[in-house]
């Protein structure tokens, strides 16, 4: 089947000035706490408490792009652990990089997403498109694969965040919207998808927004739900997994 690809419009400000400083401070942060407590309202086998989640947050750097031990980390009440293997957990009472990765998804679905754009099966961006122009390139590289250090395997074929650009490289894109084309190699390449994601990288730029990248990400929001019940829990009436393309754009509820 693989993964359904998703371009997510959101605020870059509230990101870099609530979310990166909330999770560095660790589970006792207020927001953090509330995140996990949503969760555990939904989810019968419950997510983490996070303990040390400070400690682990000073493994990455400061745009949380990349992690001194990649994804082969946990925690727990001693400490912070460098794995053999990503999905190892040295004791029963760890959490690691998957459960770290469903709370960040989560926090930024929930508190920083705006627009929300289906475009189908693709797995990467830059299958779908290019561009001519050498810095613009650079901008899609980064939006594709930049934040890859999120991207998880909790279904099987790489769900979870691939990477994002910021409100000023959202900007630069625009001007060099013209550049932009289809990557003519990837065959559900079309006209349609092209003109959707421009129009989204033009709305983004008059809002001062950033652009996200990734795959099921969705999901996250309640992760033992059907997929068909968290399409009616964000107010979306589109089922992407019925036939190609599927594009809309639409604001994301916000379940506080």
């Amino acid at each position: 089947m693989g993964a359904a690809s998703n371009i997510i419009a959101f605020d870059f400000e509230k990101f870099k000035n609530v979310i990166i400083p909330s999770l560095k401070e660790g589970e006792s942060n207020l927001l953090v706490k509330n995140e996990i407590e949503f969760h555990n309202t939904f989810n019968v086998y419950g997510i983490p408490g996070f303990t040390n989640l400070n400690a682990v947050m000073q493994l990455f750097n400061a745009d949380l792009t990349t992690c001194k031990f990649d994804k082969r980390f946990a925690a727990d009440e001693n400490g912070t652990y460098e794995t053999e293997r990503v999905f190892y957990r040295p004791t029963k009472n760890c959490w690691a990089h998957e459960d770290l990765a469903y709370l960040f998804e989560s926090l930024i679905m929930r508190h920083c997403s705006k627009y929300f754009l289906s475009v189908g099966k693709i797995y990467t961006l830059e299958l779908a498109i290019k561009s001519r122009d050498i810095a613009a390139q650079k901008i899609i590289d980064k939006w594709g694969q930049g934040g890859n250090i999120w991207n998880h395997g909790s279904g099987g074929f790489g769900e979870g965040i691939l990477g994002w650009i910021n409100d000023a490289e959202v900007a630069e894109l625009n001007r060099l919207s013209s550049t932009i084309e289809l990557n003519a190699s990837f065959w559900k390449s079309n006209i349609n998808l092209l003109q959707s994601i421009k129009a989204l990288i033009e709305i983004s730029a008059a809002e001062g927004l950033g652009l996200l990248y990734g795959n099921e990400l969705r999901k996250c929001l309640v992760n033992n739900f059907q997929y068909y019940i968290i399409l009616k829990l964000t107010g979306s009436d589109e089922d992407i997994y019925n036939g190609w393309p599927a594009f809309t754009t639409e604001m994301i509820k916000d379940f506080r």
